[in-house]
């Protein structure tokens, strides 16, 4: 086996745990970036970072609201924390490897 394959491999499932990882702190920073424009802060939802944001996480947390709509849930929105426990339990196994 060529040591370099193996070098690839192994950082691989690190790689991807990492990925899962940041895609957790992005959902992070978009509820926190929604509740701050909910009450007022200069931050306004056209701003690029906020656009850049929720056009990463958004994709991830749509699925889930269609399931698990707000109205169903008293107007709570509980998609993000759904979201991020199965991004950390796929980050968990791909740590483990």
């Amino acid at each position: 086996m060529n040591p370099n394959t193996h070098a690839v491999a192994f950082r691989l499932p690190h790689l991807v745990g990492g990925v899962l990882w940041l895609l957790t702190l992005l959902i992070l920073i978009e509820v926190v970036m929604t509740y701050m424009i909910q009450f007022g802060a200069r931050l306004s939802s056209y701003h690029p970072f906020v656009r850049l944001v929720r056009g990463i996480v958004n994709p991830m947390l749509e699925p889930v609201r269609r399931a698990l709509p707000p109205y169903k849930t008293n107007n709570i929105d509980f998609s993000p924390l759904i979201v991020m426990m199965v991004l950390q339990l796929i980050a968990g196994f791909f740590w483990r490897l």
